[in-house]
């Protein structure tokens, strides 16, 4: 059951990713977003300078000042990072400058590599547009950015490593080519992973939809990408590489979270009635196995520690939390409070009603119970 869940699924990593110049793909993602800010500035009368998307002085002064005067609290400096966040917040506290939002002229941004086939890449943009505003709705949240999508063929997409290092900015960096390596060279027929404004999926060369993977897979794989892309899009998640020094970054989400939610949404377990009626196959994962441990799985060296856990046991977690602790609004509350710059532990309780040490409790408790009891309250 693991194996054909990971097939269509794909490892999501945080960090830096660069789009190829070989498609016709917008400008830089980060840059974009400061630029939505730039403009939303310049219309309220804040700002008088060029909408470059470079974060300088004279930006952070005007986002302070509009702050100040609107009762928005800055927890922490502007950055490309967190513009995201600034583009939505201002056109939440003042509806007139949403036209400013990338959104309001498209969702989704597609580039596709020259040998995919065109009806896919169409199906795969138009879908994936849909996914998005499903998912932004059933979160209660409105979404102001444009996300870029590339597809790519896992044969071929060393040919445009060079010039997507170059378009992203990442120079001779070797992370972006890891994790190509890591998401294109695989088994999977149909792979995906996604960063701040973008994701990449890469398809092998055999992979025919309605033969060798179905639009059942696909809607599971755009969806679980695309719960990623509004979840970097909201919360304004801190780029960071897998390999970096252990621990958890409070401004993060813990791993168990940001996948477990992904596999939930993606639709592929019911999570209608959550885990009050969760599919058996998931919950069964653990009749043979250790309950999963949350508080070791909230840095993504986790996927090393219990790959199965964070995602299996993180569904399950997520099934818990919406079954019993506030629903889907409570999950999109808990994005916004961090894209408003709180910790997570902070959003979590406002998010969900208890602390977050109660409710690894609390599921460690179940745990106990075996799936059984979960499956019969």
């Amino acid at each position: 059951m693991v194996s054909k869940l990971v097939s269509v699924l794909s490892l999501t990593i945080l960090g830096l990713v660069v789009s190829p110049v070989v498609f016709s793909s917008p400008v830089h993602a980060l840059s974009a977003h400061v630029r939505c800010l730039q403009d939303q500035l310049n219309a309220a009368g804040y700002r008088d300078g060029p909408v470059d998307g470079q974060v300088e002085d004279t930006t952070r002064g005007a986002l302070e000042n509009f702050a100040r005067d609107h009762g928005l609290q800055i927890r922490s400096e502007l950055t490309s990072d967190n513009a995201v966040t600034w583009c939505r917040r201002l056109g939440l506290n003042d509806p007139a400058l949403r036209a400013y939002w990338p959104s309001a002229r498209r969702p989704v941004a597609l580039s596709i590599a020259h040998d995919i086939p065109r009806d896919l890449a169409e199906r795969v943009e138009n879908r994936l547009e849909a996914e998005i505003r499903s998912l932004s709705a059933l979160l209660g949240l409105d979404l102001s950015a444009t996300d870029d999508v590339i597809v790519v063929r896992n044969e071929t997409w060393r040919e445009s490593l060079p010039r997507m290092q170059a378009l992203r900015g990442a120079g001779d960096s070797p992370f972006f080519a890891q994790a190509m390596e890591r998401h294109c060279t695989g088994t999977n027929r149909l792979g995906g992973w996604t960063v701040s404004g973008l994701t990449i999926f890469c398809l092998r060369n055999d992979a025919v939809l309605g033969e060798t993977f179905s639009e059942r897979d696909l809607r599971h794989a755009l969806r679980h990408e695309a719960v990623h892309l509004i979840q970097h899009q909201v919360s304004a998640l801190r780029v960071r590489r897998i390999n970096e020094t252990p621990g958890w970054d409070p401004h993060e989400l813990p791993i168990w979270m940001a996948e477990g939610t992904a596999v939930i949404l993606e639709g592929r377990y019911p999570a209608q009635s959550a885990v009050s009626t969760a599919d058996r196959r998931l919950l069964s994962t653990f009749d043979n196995r250790d309950w999963p441990d949350l508080r070791q799985l909230e840095t993504r060296l986790g996927l090393k520690i219990d790959y199965d856990g964070v995602y299996l046991g993180g569904a399950v977690a997520v099934s818990y939390l919406i079954a019993r602790h506030g629903g889907y609004r409570a999950l999109g509350n808990l994005y916004e409070r961090m894209g408003e710059g709180r910790h997570f532990d902070s959003a979590f309780a406002e998010a969900f009603g208890l602390p977050l040490a109660g409710f690894y409790d609390e599921f460690a408790a179940l745990g106990r119970t075996g799936t059984d009891g979960l499956l019969s309250r």
